[in-house]
Parts: structure tokens; sequence; C-alpha cells
């Protein structure tokens, strides 16, 4: 079917988005020359504009061909030719360019993106509409902040203090540039060998770091928000929103060889990547199927938590209603609705008069024994967070805790259940101790995002932690260098501070920020080079087993997977367009994630027909891979699972001459 578009739309597609800063200046880190930035790039586009409205005849119309993939010329008898690059003399647009165009503006359905003035804070309804993401850029998308080569100090330190394992051999005693050491596995293994006393962890660390583009193991015809594993790694699950969370047997290899007609009991009739009659197909083995009836969910499953035993499994979709079920190891294919529990949150402490707020983000305590959830503000203008005791099937805490929805929240110390955090919109993470807790206040801010929240997750020794930013930051905080309630309210600190005026994260691309960095910044790190746009990207500590939590990851809106060094550097990337099917389309047959694969950057080139998103990313708790959630295909349609081992590299490089190599390769 062709979709016309008229000629003057084309200068329109490439102005309309312009977002320069038009507000005095504030405190803090102002980008350099802004005035003269902003002035430059207005006249560029004013020019833009006018070059960019010709070359077409009066009453021209620009259509696309979805079947045959071409641009057409329509004129005004309705008569279509090819369009080649004379109809376009006279005019800066190029062929290619201006197929670019076109192809994001039939994304957006022809409405472009939201203007300013026109923001809306509802999430529930809009993260998967709008422009596409993958590799796109918007025309203020650019770089504004410096990658980091040389280790970062503050890092340097954390991986010296001893709370993230013995300090890594890489770094000499008396300056802080990389030394060789050894880092080829089996040289750390004959090392071990003739070694008296016990290797530390560390020194396997490099090794243990997935460095595979993957192979895809699960393929759904919805979205995939979030993906786990057991604390034990016995397990996989993960959470989509056609209301169904699946758990896979991680003890069993992925099946090689010749396929299953599908892994789902409910079949559906679907045209496109995959032409067959399913809404999900596995390579792995699949241990339960959770499904919940729509009546009682909302748009998506926002979250999912498995218990530290791995007994019972809890996910939430944007209702006061968590639902608790046993993971049946080995059990049932299918959960109905009655064999599971409903835990209303709404009833207890806290005195609801309504039961109309959604939970986003849920975890349970260490022991299990009670449930930890954050709430969006319902039109109230404070997201609260809850915590509910299962035992006597009532919520024990309500706080009406950010002036913002609350997209993430935890339990701070694997030992107690006593201090939480909570990450929101207003772009603070806060920390609130139980045995304190007075008139809703907290115990403590840790105050450096100048945008939302996305996701906080704890060291688990209750000091450190993690949160993900809509800034385009991950941080790590040490909770004793929170900011105290007097001085947070002395200060009056709130997000149209520090962040981008009007900013929605939904949209495709970054804007210029307003400061490179918060004035009152109390983190202990930044890690940058992710992006986080369009849903909320999640971000961990590597596992302690293997790695001492001494490695940063995260999944990026660019369809990437982002590992860094605690000090700063760039660990690893991995690229999802890179991800081998999970069938081999010449033999049909399942693709082994185990087989060799060619090397990053070298033979491999990105699929140009995939825009990845990776919303989520879990490293298994024992072994050298990882699973990441990602959402695929044309608009963000689909959902997929990849697996990511760690591949041999040449003897004697380390993980960073890796990771420079590759990007070299790929130029």
């Amino acid at each position: 079917m062709d979709h016309g578009l008229a000629a003057d739309d084309f200068a329109a597609m490439e102005t309309s988005d312009s977002e320069g800063s038009d507000y005095a200046p504030m405190d803090g880190d102002r980008l350099d020359e802004d005035v003269e930035i902003e002035e430059e790039e207005e006249q560029e586009e004013e020019e833009e504009e006018e070059e960019d409205g010709g070359g077409l005849a009066g009453g021209a119309q620009i259509a696309y061909n979805g079947a045959t993939g071409q641009l057409l010329i329509i004129d005004a008898m309705g008569n279509s030719t090819p369009l080649e690059q004379r109809h376009l003399a006279g005019s800066s647009v190029t062929l290619a360019s201006l197929r670019a165009m076109v192809l994001a503006r039939l994304r957006t359905g022809g409405q472009g993106r939201r203007r300013r003035g026109e923001d809306d804070d509802s999430e529930d309804d809009d993260e998967d509409d709008g422009p596409a993401w993958g590799q796109q850029r918007g025309p203020r998308d650019r770089k504004w902040y410096e990658d980091v080569l040389e280790p970062i100090e503050a890092g340097v330190q954390l991986e010296r203090s001893g709370d993230f394992g013995p300090p890594p051999k890489r770094y000499a005693s008396s300056a802080r540039k990389l030394k060789n050491y050894s880092p080829n596995l089996s040289r750390i293994l004959a090392d071990r060998t003739n070694t008296i006393g016990r290797t530390s962890k560390t020194a396997f660390a490099d090794a243990a770091v997935p460095n595979s583009a993957g192979t895809e193991v699960a393929q759904f015809t919805s979205k995939v928000y979030s993906g786990q594993y057991s604390t034990d790694g016995s397990f996989f699950y993960a959470a989509c929103q056609d209301f169904r969370v699946y758990i896979y047997d991680t003890r069993t290899p992925p099946q090689t060889g010749s396929k299953s007609v599908t892994d789902s009991t409910t079949e559906r009739t679907r045209a496109g990547r995959f032409g067959m009659n399913w809404e999900h197909r596995s390579s792995l083995k699949t241990i339960k199927t959770v499904k919940a009836q729509d009546r009682n969910c909302r748009w998506t499953i926002t979250d999912a938590n498995v218990s530290r035993d791995n007994e019972w499994l809890i996910y939430a979709s944007i209702t006061p209603r968590v639902h608790l079920v046993k993971t049946g190891r080995g059990g049932d294919w299918e959960t109905e609705d009655h064999e599971q529990s409903t835990l209303n949150f709404a009833t207890g402490a806290g005195g609801m008069r309504n039961d109309d707020f959604g939970i986003w983000s849920i975890r349970f305590s260490n022991d299990g024994s009670e449930i930890v959830a954050g709430a969006n503000t319902n039109g109230t203008g404070h997201g609260q967070i809850f915590v509910y005791d299962i035992e006597t099937n009532r919520t024990v805490l309500r706080v009406r805790a950010h002036a913002g929805d609350v997209n993430a929240v935890a339990f701070a110390d694997e030992g107690s259940s006593n201090l939480l955090l909570s990450g929101s919109d207003d772009t603070f993470v806060k920390v609130w101790d139980r045995r304190s807790l007075s008139g809703e206040r907290a115990s403590g801010t840790l105050v450096g995002h100048t945008e939302g929240i996305t996701f906080v997750a704890p060291k688990g020794d209750g000091r450190y932690c993690l949160s993900n930013g809509k800034d385009q930051a991950v941080k790590l905080w040490d909770l004793r260098m929170m900011m105290g309630d007097q001085k947070f309210d002395e200060l009056r600190l709130s997000r149209v501070d520090f962040g981008i005026r009007n900013f929605d994260y939904r949209e495709a691309y970054y804007r210029k920020p307003t400061h490179l960095k918060h004035p009152h910044d109390v983190s202990v790190m930044t890690y940058r080079g992710h992006s986080v746009l369009r849903t909320l990207i999640r971000c961990h500590f590597s596992p302690a087993a293997t790695t001492d939590q001494r490695y940063i990851y995260s999944g990026s809106t660019d369809g990437k997977i982002h590992i860094w060094n605690l000090d700063g550097r760039i660990a690893q990337v991995l690229d999802r367009r890179l991800t081998r099917g999970m069938i081999n389309p010449t033999t049909g047959d399942y693709n082994d994630p185990s087989a060799p694969e060619a090397p990053m950057g070298a033979t491999s080139r990105p699929r140009r027909d995939v825009d990845s998103a990776v919303r989520d990313v879990a490293w298994h708790p024992f072994e050298p891979s990882m699973i990441s959630t990602a959402w695929e295909g044309q608009g963000g349609s689909e959902g997929s699972l990849a697996m990511h081992q760690w591949r041999p590299k040449a003897a004697g490089e380390t993980i960073e001459d890796q990771s420079e190599r590759a990007a070299l390769e790929s130029v």
C-alpha cells in the first residue's frame, strides 16, 4: 500500500524537532558557548528548511511502496513513477536520506515526535508507541559526554577498597596504568596449579565476562519486559506483555538440531518475520508458563521477582494487585488464574481511599516473608512505596515517597528487611530505614541524576547500590554519602532545576542536557555510553561468585549490552544486532549458542532489518554467560531472549584489548 506524504513535509520532518534551550542559564556546569551553538543551529535549520522545500513540482507527492520498498513520486494526475535523484535536483536532500525520513515518519504514524509543551507523564500506555529505537539518532542526539579512556580515580579506589574482592592485578601498586598480567585462562589455570594456597576468583574475572554477540534461545509475539536467573541459576524467568511469565530450565543445555513445532499451547495467526502460528517458541526447556486473566492485569507485566529459595514467583501489572504463584519446577505446564494468590496492596496500612494506582516494581525480602512495591502517583502527585506481609495478607507500610512515579524499589541489605531503596521520576533515589521511619521522611537522599530513575540495583551489603537514569547514566552510590533531610530541604531540590525542560524520554533521542553534572552530585561513580530511552532500562552488578561484583552492566535502547569496569572504562559491548537467530534459515534447525561464531567486528555486520532495544540483562550467577531480554523487529512488535557466552580470546589479550580490537575492526 502506498503512503502519501506531501513534498512540503520533507523540510518539516527535518526541522520540527528543534529543541534548543530557550530559557535562562542556571547554576552548575552549564555547557560552554550554549548561546552561540543554539544560534548556529537555528540558522542551519532555517537554511535547510528553505533548501529542502524545493526540488519537486507543485502538487507532487512522495509515496512508499511497502511491497517493493521503493519510493514513488505521484503527479497531480495520480500517476506514479520510481523516485530518482534527478527528481530532487536543486535540493540538499539525497535519495537515501529521504528514504530514511519517510520510514521514520511512517513509524510514528505520521505524527512526528512529541512537541514541546505536550508533556504526558503517564507511561502505562505509551511505552511502545512513537518513534522507533535501535540505532536511529535525532537531530540533537549528539554525544554530550566524553568517552572514558583512562581509569577514573574514584573507581580505582573502589577496586582497591576490598569491598569488591581483592584488588585486580592489572593495576601496579604505584600507578594507575594498565599492566598486562597473564589474563589468558589456560595460563591462569596453570598458575593456580603451581601456586600454593587458594587462587582468588578475581584472577578469573576477565575470563568470566561474556563476550559473544550470542544466539537467540526464545522468541515471542509480544514484548518481553524483564528476564532474570533464579538465585541458584537453575532456571530463568521472563515476563511478557501478553500477561505470561515463562520459566525455563537452565540446567539443561538449549536444544540443538531439529526444532519442535511450538512451545506454546495457544496458537496465534501471525504473519511476518517467522510466518508461523505460535505465540512463543524456545530452544530452552520450558518448565512452566504462568498465565493471568486479562481482567486482573493492565497493559503489561511491569515486573517479576523470585524468592531467594526459588520456590515462589511474584509479578505485577500496573494495578494494586500482585500475583503470587509457585515456580513449579518440573510441574504443570500452565498455571491458571485460580491457582494463583492475589495480593491486594490497597488493603491494610495507609487508609487507601481508592485502588486505582499501578505498581511498577516489586521485590521479595531476603526471607521471602515480605514484598516491597513501588507505584505511580495516580494523579495525587506522590509516588508511593508499600511493604506487604504475606503471612498476614495485608499491607503493613505505605509511604508517599516521591514527587513522581516510583519506578524501582529494593531491599538494600540481604541480611534484613529494614533498609529500603526507591527510585523515582523525580530524579532521586531515597533510602528508608523502617526502624526510624516517621512522618514519611526518608533517612537520606541520593542526589546526582538530572532525569528520572528507571531502575535500582543494590549490591546486597547495605552499603552500595546502582541506579539507571533517563539522563543516560548509571550511577554507583555509597549509602553513607547520602544527603540528609535537613540539607535536602534547605536546597529545595527538584527535577525542574537541573533537568532538560519538557524532556520526555519516550522520544527517540536525548536532547542537549542543561547540566553535564548535577551540582550536588553525591554519587561515587558515573557510567555512560548506553541509551536509556523509550522504556525503563535496567542495570545490575555482576555476580559475586565469579566476579566479586566488580563489573557494572546495563541494557540499552541502542540494542547493545554495555559492561563497565568499576573504574569507569568500558569492559565489553555486545551488539544484539549481531546475534544469530534461534533457527538456522537454511536447515530449519535450532542454532547452538555454544557453537563458534565470527569475531565481533571482523566478518559480522549488524542486521539492518532489526531494531533491538535491550531492556534487561541477566548474568548467570555461576557461569560466564548472559541472557539478554530485547524488544526486536519492526516497531518493536516482537521480543526475544538471547544467550551470550564467553569465547576464547587471543593469548595474552586483556578484555580491554579485545574490546578495543573489536572497535577498530568494525570501522
